[in-house]
């Protein structure tokens, strides 16, 4: 992140954007914290994430898509507290 608290760097607003959106969309801290480190290392979801996320735009972190894979969790149940007007499964 920026060591220089007058002017922030492209990664750093890149960040702040993934970070806006996950919070609009009612997604876990934790997955958003590992989606963007994935994203400023410009690395892909695994296998994992890919096969949980259902297609629906939503990267879970690799412990939700471990907890949904074993049944512990539910994909909707993660997404809480959403400032987004449409329903999770709606916005395609």
């Amino acid at each position: 992140m920026c060591h220089n608290s007058k002017t922030m760097c492209n990664d750093c607003r890149w960040a702040r954007k993934l970070q806006f959106y996950g919070n609009y969309f009612g997604y876990p801290k934790c997955c958003i914290n590992q989606f963007v480190k994935m994203a400023l290392a410009e690395k892909t979801p695994t296998r994992l994430q890919r096969k949980v996320c259902e297609k629906t735009g939503f990267v879970p972190c690799s412990y939700c898509s471990w907890k949904i894979l074993t049944k512990k969790v539910m994909l909707d149940e993660l997404v809480q507290s959403r400032k987004c007007k449409i329903p999770f499964r709606k916005h395609k």
